[in-house]
């Protein structure tokens, strides 16, 4: 071979490796501006991600504090329900049980317990008692639930009148 071809033959294959090397670079261009722009998005969401967990920890604090304050007015209001039957100012107790005909679907474990409760005409003190704090274990395990409601305020005005009854003197549960 002589040297015009070897020549032509490296400028040829030059001009192919530099225009491939030109391709690939604008190519690696594209490349690189494209991962800068998923790099950029990957990053603001991050910080809406991080946004939004804060805003959900914000509200999961408000709801704690809502959920706090809902069993703070259910003590007080089974306190004064307790306080009114003993002194004999509730009267028709009775007429509470039917308000929660339906409680056997939401009272589980304590079932059979709360119905000798509920059937139950007279109750002693310790028994009021214990009613209570079932019927409270049920209002927080269902506050939604309208029956939980009234079996609370239920075992609230039985404990009054059971601590009336025995002349004793109500105090407040603690547990």
């Amino acid at each position: 071979m002589d040297i015009i071809t070897i020549l032509s033959t490296i400028v040829a294959v030059a001009g192919i490796v530099g225009g491939a090397t030109y391709g690939l670079g604008a190519r690696l261009a594209r490349i690189e501006k494209d991962v800068e722009s998923l790099k950029r998005g990957v990053e603001d969401n991050a910080r809406e991600i991080n946004e939004l967990r804060r805003d959900a920890s914000e509200l999961k604090t408000k709801v704690d504090d809502l959920t706090k304050a809902f069993r703070w007015q259910s003590d007080v209001m089974l306190s004064l329900v307790e306080q009114l039957d003993k002194k004999g100012v509730i009267e028709g107790v009775e007429a509470c049980k039917l308000a929660f005909k339906d409680i056997t679907s939401i009272i589980g474990n304590q079932r059979k317990r709360l119905l000798e409760f509920i059937n139950k005409d007279d109750l002693t003190p310790e028994e009021a008692d214990e009613f209570v704090r079932l019927a409270r274990k049920v209002l927080g395990e269902h506050m939604d639930k309208r029956e939980a409601w009234w079996l609370a305020y239920y075992a609230a005005a039985k404990r009054g009148e059971t601590y009336r009854k025995y002349n004793k003197k109500l105090t407040p549960l603690l547990d």
